[in-house]
């Protein structure tokens, strides 16, 4: 026998060869999953090439498990409403001062969420309640309860302040174009924030966040990806038509403004730290990846914190130049009505919020359902507690705005801790002498491979700088404290009393909900250092 027929014997495939074509018997035969296989030039069967298939959904990695759609979901978890008060806190520093600050923050949080990377292979652990569990809360089970309400009251906060904003962005937009509250058109409903909230709440942020897999969010946050994107470029197209219309007048102011004292600097660091949360969903988004190795993680990572660093330089450079001094907490209120670009782009900024509010409510919902025991691990729960979340959410964005600043105070406060000082206690916990990150021994008696011996040797080097990080956690604290200065401070009171955040021609915006959450992040951090 031939080669080609031995090989078809051994194998039981049926062959075609390039003089005979199919059969009828082969057609026709009962065996429709048989693959024919063509004979190749040596004699041995090669399968048929396979056809490389391209989509809209392929080529914007859009895949699911696929490693830039986990990117997605995590940058629009960083992103959230951060952005808005960035230049506002940037222009602290100084044009040049405030961009370059951006960065040693954004690489601290590549660096933390690294270490939960890590603390998670130690301890094989898929969430941020299971590695609090496997290191520090064996000892102190009272963190484990700490690590739920901090995540708990930080993620709740956001959810009332993104639909507050939403409110306000779409219902601003409506009054521009005619609305008048009150009315019976379409834009009349519309410009009533209260409606806008029940409406966006009930028909959009409560379907998504009754997904239970974060992969499925990859559409929302893709088009938040493009919102915030065309944002970025609309102020570098009017920024530079300024600047060759000024003739460089507006660089020179933008470089012209000082930095300011030591309280007000100060007060600017809890707005940094807050701009690159998303360690409480960082377990969920890489829990999509099709294949979780270390590599692909670190993609992850490294793509969602590059993205929003580029993203945060563009927007703040851009708009320091545009307005410098006259930079408000919240940029938006900065941009012109009568540019309809900016109109378009305010619009579609809500599209940032929507992907960024069930992106938080799911670890909202986690945190508790952890407390719940073995009734949090069933579907109904989920979904019962999940609806509640949104409801509350919305209730008290509708009727009691002003709870954001209590909850801004307790929930935003909280970002120091989870992003610098457990991670910093988890690594510190699992590299101490004799445990498995310090040792060159694995579990099992063999030794490790050089890959794994590498994070051997750079354990010491970690633990400094986790000891750094748990100082770092703790600095807001005071920061917070001095985040506005007396006659900042007596100016937001009255305007508070005036309540001109609500009426659609007031010229001194009231300082948002956000700028709460913003201002006074850190004092959670503060206490947190202190139980630790």
């Amino acid at each position: 026998l031939s080669a080609m027929e031995r090989r078809q014997q051994d194998i039981h495939v049926p062959i075609l060869t390039q003089q005979q074509g199919p059969t009828e018997d082969a057609s026709d035969s009962d065996n429709d999953d048989i693959a024919f296989v063509r004979p190749s030039a040596s004699g041995w069967l090669e399968p048929p090439p396979l056809k490389r298939t391209y989509s809209v959904t392929r080529l914007l990695g859009l895949g699911a498990g696929s490693t830039s759609a986990c990117i997605y979901n995590l940058f629009s978890s960083v992103l959230g409403a951060g952005v808005l008060g960035l230049p506002y806190a940037a222009k602290r520093y100084g044009f040049v001062g405030g961009i370059l600050l951006i960065v040693p923050f954004a690489i601290t949080s590549l660096y933390t969420l690294r270490l939960l990377q890590w603390a998670a292979a130690l301890s094989c652990t898929n969430n941020y309640r299971e590695l609090c569990a496997f290191t520090v809360g064996q000892r102190y089970p009272f963190t484990l309860h700490l690590i739920s309400v901090i995540i708990f009251f930080n993620t709740f906060g956001s959810l009332v302040v993104y639909l507050i904003v939403l409110g306000d962005l779409i219902s601003g937009f409506a009054s521009m174009v005619g609305g008048t509250p009150g009315g019976g058109s379409l834009l009349d409903i519309i410009a009533q924030p209260a409606l806008v909230i029940i409406v966006l709440g009930v028909g959009v942020a409560m379907p998504l966040s009754l997904v239970k897999n974060l992969s499925s969010l990859r559409y929302t946050s893709f088009l938040s990806l493009a919102s915030i994107v065309y944002l970025a470029v609309m102020l570098t197209v009017r920024t530079i038509q300024q600047v060759f219309s000024d003739r460089g007048a507006s660089v020179e102011a933008a470089l012209a403004m000082p930095p300011r004292e030591i309280p007000a600097l100060l007060g600017g660091l809890p707005t940094f730290i807050y701009a690159f949360s998303c360690h409480f969903n960082y377990f969920a988004a890489v829990d999509g990846l099709k294949k979780k190795t270390q590599r692909k993680m670190l993609t992850v990572q490294t793509g969602s914190i590059v993205l929003s660093l580029l993203v945060y330089v563009a927007i703040v450079a851009t708009v320091l130049l545009l307005f410098a001094e006259r930079t408000e907490s919240d940029f938006l209120v900065n941009l012109p009505r009568a540019d309809n670009a900016f109109n378009v782009a305010k619009v579609t900024y809500t599209m940032v919020l929507i992907a960024a509010y069930p992106l938080n409510c799911h670890p909202c919902v986690r945190a508790l359902l952890d407390e719940m025991g073995e009734a949090g691990k069933k579907e109904a729960t989920r979904n019962v507690a999940t609806v509640c979340v949104v409801a509350t959410s919305i209730i008290l964005a509708i009727y009691c705005p002003n709870i954001s600043v209590a909850l801004g105070l307790v929930g935003g406060t909280a970002t120091s801790s989870v992003i610098y000082i457990f991670p910093a206690l988890f690594f510190l916990n699992l590299s101490r002498v004799g445990s498995p990150a310090a040792s060159p021994m694995r579990s099992d008696g063999r030794p490790k491979t050089e890959k794994e011996m590498s994070l051997v040797h750079r354990v010491p080097f970690h633990r400094f700088f986790c000891f750094m990080l748990l100082g770092l956690g703790a600095l807001p604290g005071r920061a917070a404290s001095s985040a506005s200065s007396p006659d900042e401070q007596r100016q937001a009171r009255a305007a508070q009393r005036l309540d001109l955040k609500r009426l659609p021609n007031a010229t001194q915006p009231l300082p948002s909900p956000l700028d709460a959450t913003l201002d006074t992040t850190g004092l959670c951090g503060a206490a947190g250092a202190a139980a630790v």
